[in-house]
């Protein structure tokens, strides 16, 4: 009764109302408030939400699988630190305790749709355009319970079930659609003479604009058949079970995006219909739950999604352990386990694996892979070639495994890697590593620095590879006198091994991480590939010639033969003001870095990141915005990095009249300052250079 004088209350509230805005709002929760209305006469509604959701297999008699509790009893304290890791929260169901996003009935805003996140009954909700419409009249509006949860540390993703409550496609659309379309669309519209249509993400619209060419134009459209053909044509354009929540809530900066803005990618044309959200069974599944598998159930709406468990648990890193648990189960047999460790076990311990092996265990999620057709399924202790091929950069002449690839992803290796064949892309830390020397002619393994027991969660590293330990076990040398050989005090950024040999130039999670491939800083290498040497990243201040001479100087170095540019400019502000979106992205991040700012100093960085506020990639003035406010005198800078050129401008004001305040009257022509003045004309034709070639980087 309660529901029902609500919606009364809202529905005539909004034709009162005055203000746009107010009277959308208003809209929209009358509109979920009349969907409530249905929903609260289904009992049924939340128990069958777990239909959505992956059927978890080891509930399932058969499956070689068991799930991480029951690993518990017999081995608690590598139960414990796995519990405390960001892997295990990596996928969960939604509830009170995994849901990090407020669903405070708050409206979200992109390109005119208006979505609303809310709760209902103690669960979560959120109310949107039907995916391919613009969601303006009600019958262009879903309301859908989030189901599951990806991401605990930097963001999180939602999962909503797609596309009704309803599985079965009724059998007279099914036969429709065959009777009509099959002789070009093949069987259940797999694909014929014409394409298929399962999962093609096609809106209405798209769909509507299909039928009006001339090769349909024979079909009655009077009849009923005709429309229950199209209804199937519609119903198949998704076919997981789940899709994606557009918005994704950053954790850290305490806000809702869309998520196009927490990706370093070119801004897409504007799309007023709602695009289909990405899909959990289209890849995502892979790395964020155990033992994943997806087929399409043709006379079901949606197909059969399966884990052996979400997030990412011990059977991902061990192997499946039925078998073992089963033969272990007695306590003489785990006696016996224990004082013969020569006994056979189909469990795998990565640590006693040899370094490659061990390696791409974390290689099945952290690679940019391409999957054989014809590999086998990835177990622990396997190699990964058994499973799929290890991208690397070979653009002149690829192999035909990645030759077919690149015809369907043609500009991969550009986004994905540095010109010196350096992976560029977060998560994809085993492309790093197998070209690192360590890995191919040494013993070095992702193990050497990290443990999934016992690290800090934040990035799982072993307490002896915060410093420079790991390092000089392999490196006694340089380890004797690390003064003597990096040229900077012992104490210093300048000491520490990862940020010369591993510097952060990989683009990820609005921000920048290490690179995993290790090798040395090189000036010569930095001016024909574009990706900054470790040296500039500290100095932002120096020119690439300045470091070119030192690292000649010290290290024997080639002598770099430098343009007038790399003389006279510092190489942090070419790479600003010209480089691409990950070169920008790159050189800003590091301006608001501790190790950076004590060695180039802050009080000339402010006008540069300026440049940088109405950047067209959204992740790069979300960057710049957060390194203007870790400068002194910026903690207060208020910006919003999804905002629009009007917004943006008036900050960038904001901000170079601070900075003004209290500039120093320097003199540095390498930092086009003049008496404490920038030099806007070079600033500009510097500018008028920048690289626009589009880049994706998709993590």
């Amino acid at each position: 009764m309660e529901l029902i004088v609500l919606t009364i209350l809202l529905v005539t509230s909004a034709l009162y109302v005055t203000r746009p805005w107010m009277r959308a709002v208003l809209g929209l929760s009358a509109v979920s408030a009349l969907i409530f209305l249905a929903l609260d006469q289904e009992p049924s509604v939340a128990s069958r939400l777990e239909v959505y959701r992956p059927a978890v297999l080891v509930k399932e008699t058969g499956e070689r699988y068991s799930g991480s509790s029951a690993c518990r009893s017999c081995h608690p304290s590598a139960y414990t630190s796995w519990y405390r890791s960001y892997h295990r929260t990596m996928t969960q169901v939604a509830t009170p305790e995994s849901v990090l996003g407020p669903f405070d009935g708050r409206v979200l805003v992109d390109t005119d749709r208006k979505y609303r996140v809310f709760k209902h009954n103690g669960g979560f909700f959120v109310d949107m355009p039907v995916f391919g419409t613009e969601g303006v009249a009600e019958a262009e509006r879903l309301v859908r319970p989030v189901v599951m949860t990806t991401g605990s540390h930097h963001m999180q993703a939602y999962w909503i079930p797609m596309p009704s409550f309803g599985e079965e496609i009724p059998k007279e659309e099914r036969q429709a659609f065959k009777t009509l379309c099959s002789r070009c669309h093949g069987p259940d519209a797999r694909g014929g003479r014409a394409p298929g249509l399962i999962d093609a993400s096609l809106g209405k619209s798209q769909i509507i604009e299909g039928l009006n060419t001339p090769s349909h134009v024979s079909l009655d459209r009077n009849t009923s058949e005709y429309g229950q053909a199209v209804s199937y044509a519609n119903r198949v354009q998704y076919t997981g079970r789940l899709a994606q929540f557009p918005f994704v809530y950053l954790i850290k900066a305490k806000r809702w995006a869309h998520e196009d803005h927490t990706f370093l990618q070119a801004p897409d044309p504007l799309d007023e219909s709602e695009p289909y959200g990405d899909r959990w069974s289209d890849g995502c599944d892979q790395c964020h739950s155990v033992r994943a598998s997806f087929k399409w159930v043709p006379g079901q709406q949606v197909g059969e999604a399966n884990v052996a468990e979400l997030g990412i648990a011990c059977e991902a890193c061990h192997g499946p352990g039925k078998a073992h648990i089963a033969r272990f189960t007695g306590p003489l047999d785990r006696y016996s386990g224990r004082i013969d460790d020569t006994a056979e076990d189909d469990i795998v311990n990565p640590s006693k694996l040899d370094h490659r092996k061990a390696s791409h265990v974390c290689a099945q999620c952290h690679a940019e892979l391409v999957l054989s057709e014809d590999g086998d399924d990835f177990y622990p202790g396997n190699t990964i070639q058994s499973f799929g091929h290890v991208v690397q950069y070979l653009p002149e002449a690829p192999p035909d495994w990645l030759a077919n690839h690149l015809a369907e992803e043609p500009n991969l290796l550009n986004d994905a890697f540095w010109k010196d064949g350096t992976i560029r892309v977060a998560g994809r830390d085993f492309n790093g590593l197998a070209k690192t020397g360590c890995f191919t002619r040494g013993t070095m393994s992702c193990l050497s620095c990290h443990t999934m027991h016992g690290g800090d969660p934040n990035d799982q590293l072993k307490a002896k590879a915060i410093g420079n330990d790991v390092c000089v076990e392999c490196h006694p040398k340089e380890g004797a006198d690390i003064s003597a050989h990096t040229h900077h005090p012992a104490d210093s950024a300048g000491s520490l091994c990862y940020n010369c040999h591993m510097p952060h130039t990989t683009i990820g999670l609005l921000g920048v991480i290490r690179a995993h491939r290790v090798d040395s800083p090189n000036a010569k290498t930095s001016a024909w590939t574009g990706r900054p040497t470790a040296c500039n990243l500290c100095h932002l201040d120096k020119t690439l010639a300045e470091v070119a001479e030192s690292l000649t100087e010290w290290y024997e170095q080639e002598p770099l033969k430098p343009t007038k540019e790399h003389s006279t400019r510092a190489a942090s502000i070419l790479g600003l003001l010209k480089g691409d979106a990950v070169v920008r992205a790159t050189y800003a991040w590091h301006m608001g870095w501790p190790p950076a700012q004590a060695a180039s100093g802050t009080n000339w960085i402010a006008p540069y990141l300026v440049e940088l506020l109405n950047d067209p990639y959204s992740s790069v003035r979300f960057v710049a915005g957060k390194a203007i406010s870790s400068l002194p005198g910026f903690k207060q800078f208020a910006y919003d990095y999804i905002g629009t050129d009007q917004t943006y401008e008036r900050a960038a004001s904001t901000a170079r009249a601070q900075w003004q305040e209290t500039a120093p009257k320097l003199n540095r022509p390498e930092l086009l300052l003049r008496q404490g003045q920038v030099d806007t004309e070079t600033l500009h034709a510097i500018k008028k250079n920048r690289d626009d070639t589009p880049v994706r980087v998709n993590e």
